[in-house]
């Protein structure tokens, strides 16, 4: 299994898109969503309680021109059968913490959407979202076209 190391984000805009499509769904299910230097996370949260702190979910940045990778953390996974099923062709861990392997998939900066899709095939898998814990995501605020022409 091999060690990733991450670069700085550093603002790439198709890298923070990409996560926030990815959060929209993950939202639903209660995994709040944090940003790292090189990678976002999505941790337990009230999806599971007892570990709120860990981290369940993670997206990878490893420079311009670089495939992203996505996964899920294989001690998560083992709890749902037909996931702990699935040959990930990526397994990983991220440095420094190397005890915590991850599988999952790498993403294609051409290809985004596929990992929207196979994100909802995952998600499919884990028990119906309880709309209790959802993390409400706020609506991006579109200009009123009326106030602007009216200040005209």
């Amino acid at each position: 299994m091999s060690a990733i190391q991450t670069r700085p984000i550093n603002d790439d805009a198709e890298f923070l898109s990409l996560a926030g499509r990815l959060n929209e769904k993950l939202a639903r299910f209660g995994f709040p969503m944090v940003r790292y230097k090189g990678s976002i996370s999505w941790l337990g949260g009230q999806f599971d309680p007892n570990r709120s702190t860990e981290t369940f979910f993670k997206l990878l940045y490893r420079g311009l021109d670089r495939d992203f990778i996505f996964g899920g953390r294989l001690d998560f996974f083992a709890g749902y059968p037909k996931l702990s099923a699935i040959e990930w062709p990526t397994e990983f861990c991220v440095m420094p913490s190397v005890q915590v392997k991850f599988g999952g998939f790498e993403v294609a900066t051409n290809d985004m959407g596929k990992a929207n899709e196979r994100l909802e095939k995952i998600l499919a898998l884990l028990p119906e979202p309880d709309p209790g814990i959802a993390i409400r995501i706020a609506e991006p605020s579109k200009p009123d076209l009326d106030t602007q022409l009216s200040k005209l």
